[in-house]
């Protein structure tokens, strides 16, 4: 029988376990020959975003000068110390951010407690991350953090610096990377000094594990800062020296900024009656974090445009609600979403004025639950 019948008798091909060795080789010298090229094609687009992050921040402190003739205060502080609101907030109106911008109230310190669930729900924060960041751990109190500062000289406590101060817009840092120790959106002391350089310590300007840092200009050009950039041209950066303001006025945030503390530790009030223009719903969790308090207003059966169930979904993110205690007036339905608390030990209603069949719904709760 002929060499080329025996083969034709096979059943099927199959390859030998050398060839199998010889293809998985042949895997992974293409995935190690091509695995540079797609890595310097994320840096690549990770640096471009964070180029147009720079560049939408830029436009909207320009928007704001256009507006009211000078920069924002990079932050405001009074003469106690109190921190009200950062250059981060004022200029979020020009980042499409207006639905949650006209909620804030400046006249209150950013970090009050009827401030605070306005921060914990930006969503407009993605223009503050710097994607060329792999990763930062979330603050434990979930406030979200701004990874570009403001130039100290141009941005600093109760600043109002104009176009006209700026002698050389074109050679002068507005705002740039930050290479750690970020502060969350809203806290004033978002900004770095220029005299302490770039890239050499977690309060300077730059970008972590990367050596170019990306910085926005006041004439809105953005320019790579490597370390070969002259000590003279990165001083020059800083501004005029007649701008110069004073250490105190300089001086930015603690690091890490810690959340002080406060009488009411979480204030909700997302559910809004939008024909009178205020909350009929507003929800408290104590310091404990066990105890619940919900006032219902005064509207019978006011329109519904995020459910109870949303508000209560938030609240029990942040802690273990075994307390609930109630005032104003609703309807039994108003009551139901209390039943998903697990733990829930004591129901305080009788400060509130409640329509239909309540005996129903307390028989529906569990026994070890404390009805008042």
């Amino acid at each position: 029988m002929s060499e080329n019948s025996e083969i034709e008798r096979r059943p099927g091909w199959r390859f030998s376990l050398l060839e199998w060795i010889l293809v998985g080789l042949g895997l992974v010298l293409l995935a190690l020959f091509f695995a540079p090229a797609i890595e310097q094609s994320r840096q690549a687009a990770r640096r471009t975003q964070s180029k147009n992050n720079l560049k939408q921040i830029g436009l909207a402190l320009h928007n704001y000068h256009k507006t009211w003739n000078t920069f924002p205060p990079g932050g405001v502080v009074d003469a106690q110390r109190v921190p009200y609101h950062c250059w981060t907030t004022a200029i979020d109106c020009y980042l499409e951010a207006s639905p949650w911008y006209s909620e804030v109230n400046f006249a209150v310190p950013w970090d009050d407690p009827t401030q605070l669930d306005h921060f914990l729900r930006h969503r407009y924060d993605v223009v503050w991350k710097n994607p060329r960041i792999d990763s930062v751990p979330p603050r434990k109190d979930g406030l979200p953090v701004a990874q570009y500062a403001g130039n100290s000289w141009i941005l600093f406590r109760n600043s109002s610096i104009t176009l006209k101060q700026i002698d050389d817009a074109a050679n002068t840092l507005l705002t740039a990377e930050a290479r750690g120790h970020y502060v969350p959106l809203g806290c004033p002391g978002n900004w770095r000094d220029v005299d302490s350089g770039f890239n050499n310590s977690e309060i300077s300007f730059g970008c972590l594990d990367r050596d170019v840092t990306l910085a926005l200009l006041v004439d809105g050009s953005v320019r790579n800062l490597d370390p070969g950039t002259d000590s003279v041209v990165w001083n020059a950066l800083a501004g005029p020296k007649k701008l110069r303001p004073t250490a105190a006025r300089r001086s930015g945030a603690t690091w890490p900024y810690v959340m002080p503390d406060v009488p009411i530790w979480r204030k909700l009030s997302v559910v809004t009656d939008k024909v009178k223009a205020k909350p009929f719903v507003e929800m408290r969790l104590l310091p404990d974090r066990a105890t619940l308090e919900v006032d219902f207003g005064d509207l019978e059966d006011p329109p519904r445009y995020v459910t109870l169930d949303d508000c209560l979904s938030e609240m029990m993110k942040f802690g273990d609600i075994k307390d609930v205690r109630c005032t104003g007036t609703c309807a039994v339905k108003d009551l139901e979403f209390f039943k998903r608390l697990k733990n829930l030990k004591r129901l305080t209603i009788s400060k509130v004025a409640i329509h239909g069949d309540l005996q129903r719904f307390v028989s529906q709760l569990s026994p070890s639950v404390v009805v008042d």
